[in-house]
Formats: C-alpha cells, structure tokens, sequence
C-alpha cells in the first residue's frame, strides 16, 4: 500500500532513478517512484556508458550499501563503437592506445607526421595503464566536490600522457571540416548537447570518452535488482500514470495517479525522464530541439558477422547543420538492426512526417557496409516510432568552463508562466550538458 505523503517522489523509472531513491533511502526519507511510461530517459544515452561512468556508477553503489548484492560488471557488456564518416570507418575498442592510434591512421590529414611517428615509440601497455590511473584521478576529484578548477581533473599527472592528450586535442579544435565532422559526432554520441564551438573542458571529456572503454548495460537485470533492493530498504514504486499536477502559489503540492491510490503529497519531485507529454508547465531552453525515431528491421546480408553488437554512428559531412544530421544503428545477434534517426523538432513537426525519410536515409548509408541490400526488402519490413532520446543545438556560442562546472544546477528548473516552480526539479537526459552522462551522474545522485 502506497501512503499519502512522502518526502520525495521520484517520476520515471530507470536505474538512475533506483540508485537516486536509494541514496535517499539511506538518508533517512520516503521515497516513491512513480513507473510513468511516459517519462523515460534515451536508451542510447544512459544505457551506453563508458569507464568514467561505469567508475561512478560503481561508486553509488558501494556507498548506497548494495555492492554485496550487485557486481556491476555482471550487467555491462564491452562494445565497440564505429564511426562512419563519409568513406572513413573508425572503431574504437578497449584499448585507449589503440583508439588513439585508430584516428591517426584513418585520419592521417588531422595530423602531423611528427605526431603519428611518436605513436610508434609508445609502450601501448604502459600508456594504458597510466589511463587507467588518469580516470580514477578524475574521480576522485570530481567526488570530493572540489572547489579546484574543473580544467585540471581532466589534465593528467603524467606530462608523456598529457603531451599526447593536448597535441590530439588541438587538432579536434582546428576549423577543418573533417575535424568539426568529427567534433560532431563526439558530442552527439556522448553527451545530449552539441555546439560548433565547444571548451577545452568539454574537449577533454569528449576525448576520455573516446579513450575509455564504452559498455552496454543490460537494463533489465540491473534494475530487476536495483528495484529488489530499493523495495527491500521500504521503498515505494507504483506503474501507473500522473494524470493531474496540482499547483499552490507556484509549488507543486500534489500529483494524481491514475490508480486507486489517488492524490499524493511530497516534500520534492523529481522528473527523470524526457518530458514529452502534455503538462502544466514548461522546461525552458531557447536551444533548438533534435528528437528522435526508432527503426527497426531484420537484415540478411553475407557481412552482418562483422558489425554484430557493435554501435555504429553515421555522420556524413553534408549532413552537418541540416535537420538530419546523424543516425546510429545497432546490430543484434539474431540479425534485428535498431536504428536511432535524429530531426530537428521544429514547430508544428511530427515524428510520423519523418518517417520515409528516415528509412530512405538511413537504407543509402547502410548499403555502403551492406552492398546489394535490397531496397524492397528493406521498406517492405522496417518499423518505425518515436524515440525519447534527445539533443540540444547551441550554434556560436561557447561553452566556458563556468559553464561546464561538474556541479550545477543549470537545467534543473521548470516554469509556469515564465515563473518558477516550487518542490519540482527536471532530471531528465536535458539536465546536463557539456559533460555528458558523466556530469548527469554527479548532478543527479
């Protein structure tokens, strides 16, 4: 049974919001979770972390005292991430030095001859091992809630680590189109922020972020048991809807759930999810909105082996800047390809207006890996829905180091009428920008 009131109600249900409602359990309050369908946070974000992530995940999770009952790494998978930009495949893998050295071999003109030589005189093993002492620097900074300018927990200790570092990264700053294509693509895949100009802070996340390695989380089995331990603890959660929010002098007092429960009373509510639904107020931003649809579709080709459980991102360099400027597909084992097509949400758009669109797009880029891929085949089984993953677009404004604090409350408020509101907070996939699920995770829990 479901009381009254409780000191926080958290809306939307994930693994985030289960790790949020047990540290609030072991800080003494009430918690319910509301399971709202509607409310969710982008698979292809939150479900794909890489090292910084899983480092901070691992990290709630012991102080949350259920580290007895879950071994993170039984619900990661590594995975491997290719980028395909215009004729150019990168992969990256687990391994930082050979991650570095893939975008010195694919992409010889971003840099110097000098630089690509000094790769070769590099102790891979070594270098990797001193990665591995650089991310857990930046964790233990980053956790201390240091007042030590951000710019530094992304600077290593080590000067032959930090040389390489900053020689990489001032070729991703320069104004070559490969290299903004490149910028892009970084930015869209690992973070729900992107801008044509971006900060050395920003620069530095994006790069651990190429460095590390990145892994899928099984979803299923890490909430299953995040929830048995939260309900465990004398936490409370409900599947139903929120069909009325009820304000008094700009505080929300009350939700009502679609359920027999009724009205509900908290302290705090938090939203952890996009807020794609119809509501009495508002989540301001003066950015424009990317949304996105989800595709899906078996394929039968001779060369599927080769990408299976691989994520693969498609980031042509005339597409940048337009209303469709990338996609992502995921290629199961039982050969189902899971397509993510980003769009500019222009007022008066609509997810189903994209629709053939997106699968004439997203056949002609696939047909370059697939050749012979039958068009008919293709359009003759392909699916498609909306999806809540989403994006931000800043254009020509760059983000400071003020603005890319790892602690802030930018994105955190929701408003009515141009007003404030009171005792609701917005934690969803929009609440952290620059720094991407790393900055979301230290905001959020």
């Amino acid at each position: 049974m479901l009381k009254r009131e409780y000191d926080h109600v958290i809306i939307g249900k994930s693994y985030i919001s289960l790790l949020k409602g047990l540290g609030e359990l072991q800080r003494g309050k009430s918690v319910l979770i509301v399971d709202d369908e509607r409310f969710q946070l982008g698979d292809k974000w939150i479900y794909n972390i890489g090292d910084l992530e899983k480092r901070l995940i691992h990290f709630y999770i012991n102080s949350y005292g259920v580290d007895n009952a879950i071994e993170l790494d039984n619900y990661l998978t590594k995975t491997n991430t290719m980028l395909y930009l215009n004729d150019k495949m990168i992969e990256l893998s687990s391994s930082p030095f050979a991650n570095i050295r893939e975008f010195a071999r694919k992409l010889p003109e971003c840099f110097s001859s000098e630089f690509i030589d000094s790769l070769s005189t590099i102790d891979s093993e070594n270098f990797n091992k001193e990665i591995d002492l650089f991310f857990n620097r930046i964790i233990d900074y980053s956790l201390l809630r240091s007042n030590t300018d951000l710019l530094n927990f992304f600077i290593p200790e080590n000067k032959n680590i930090e040389k390489i570092m900053s020689t990489f990264l001032s070729y991703l700053d320069n104004d070559s189109l490969k290299n903004k294509q490149l910028q892009y693509i970084l930015q869209a895949l690992f973070q729900t922020f992107f801008s044509n100009k971006i900060s050395e802070v920003e620069s530095r996340y994006l790069l651990c972020s190429i460095l590390g390695t990145r892994y899928k989380v099984d979803r299923i089995s890490l909430e299953s048991q995040l929830l048995f331990e939260f309900k465990t603890r004398g936490g409370h959660i409900k599947s139903t809807k929120v069909i009325n929010w009820e304000f008094y002098d700009q505080r929300l007092e009350y939700i009502l759930l679609d359920s027999y429960e009724g009205l509900i009373r908290a302290n705090l509510f938090s939203l952890l999810g996009h807020l794609n639904a119809e509501l009495p107020f508002q989540y301001p931003t003066k950015n424009l909105l990317y949304k996105s649809l989800k595709l899906n579709c078996n394929i039968d080709h001779d060369f599927t082996s080769l990408f299976k459980n691989k994520r693969i991102v498609f980031c042509e360099s005339d597409k940048i800047g337009t209303d469709f400027p990338h996609f992502e597909v995921f290629l199961k084992d039982n050969d189902e390809i899971n397509v993510l097509f980003s769009y500019a949400d222009h007022e008066g758009t609509k997810p189903k207006f994209y629709f053939d669109k997106a699968s004439n797009d997203v056949y002609k880029s696939l047909n370059q890996i697939f050749p012979g891929l039958l068009q008919k085949d293709w359009n003759s089984q392909i699916q498609a829905k909306p999806s809540h993953n989403i994006w931000l677009e800043n254009i020509n404004t760059k983000s400071t180091n003020k603005q890319a604090k790892l602690y802030s409350d930018q994105g955190r408020l929701c408003t009515i009428e141009g007003k404030p509101v009171k005792a609701l907070y917005y934690e969803g996939p929009l609440r952290s920008r620059y720094l991407g699920i790393f900055g979301y995770l230290i905001n959020v829990l």
